[in-house]
């Protein structure tokens, strides 16, 4: 199961304002510089550098400053602390071979967002409030 959003989302995320975390052990990160290219953060070193590992198999180390050129690939519980911030409740299950996740607003009102992928389908959610179409 992949538990981040694909590049499209995170690019779109980030657009809308979802904020940039400080870089950490084990996070997704897409360059938008090179289409398709994403790595994991393996190692930190504070104040000049982070290293992942690529879809290509290979290593790179980078500044921090090189980081802007980076969309942060949120998770399922990255997403659900910001809309906890938005929302009066969520529910979040597996339907039918999807996950699904289920947005209470205060004064009531409600919607259901269903996606294969669980970080899709609260990037759904989020951005949907978030570009106020709900």
């Amino acid at each position: 199961m992949i538990d981040h959003v694909t590049h499209k989302t995170a690019i779109r995320l980030e657009a809308a304002g979802f904020k940039k975390p400080e870089i950490q052990f084990g996070q997704v990160w897409y360059d938008r510089e090179r289409p398709g290219e994403w790595g994991v953060v393996t190692s930190i070193n504070p104040g000049f550098a982070f290293t992942y590992n690529s879809v290509d198999g290979s290593y790179r180390r980078l500044r921090f400053s090189e980081i802007e050129r980076f969309s942060f690939a949120p998770t399922v519980t990255d997403i659900l602390k910001e809309l906890s911030i938005v929302v009066f409740s969520h529910w979040f299950e597996f339907v039918e071979g999807n996950f699904q996740i289920r947005i209470f607003f205060q004064g009531g009102g409600e919607r259901q967002y269903f996606h294969s992928n669980p970080a899709e389908a609260c990037a759904a959610a989020w951005l949907e409030i978030k570009e106020k179409k709900v």
